[in-house]
C-alpha cells in the first residue's frame, strides 16, 4: 500500500524514534521512505492544524 502512495508522489517518513530503538533506521525498508525527525514531525502537525483550521472556516 505504501508503495501506491510513493508512486502517487506523496512524501512517506517513518518514525524515527521507532527505528532507533530497533536498530532499524540505517535499514532502507520500502525505497522512497526516510526516517523522520521530531522536527519532521512538528512541522507536518503545523501543517494539519492550518489545513483543519483553513477547511473549518471555509465551510
Amino acid at each position: 500500500m505504501l508503495e501506491i502512495i510513493i508512486a502517487r508522489g506523496n512524501l512517506v517518513k517513518f518514525c524515527g524514534c521507532c527505528m532507533y530503538s530497533r536498530d532499524l533506521a540505517e535499514l532502507k525498508v520500502i525505497k522512497g521512505c526516510d526516517v523522520a525527525t521530531m522536527d519532521d514531525l512538528a512541522l507536518r502537525v503545523i501543517i494539519a492544524i492550518k489545513l483543519l483550521l483553513f477547511n473549518h472556516y471555509s465551510i
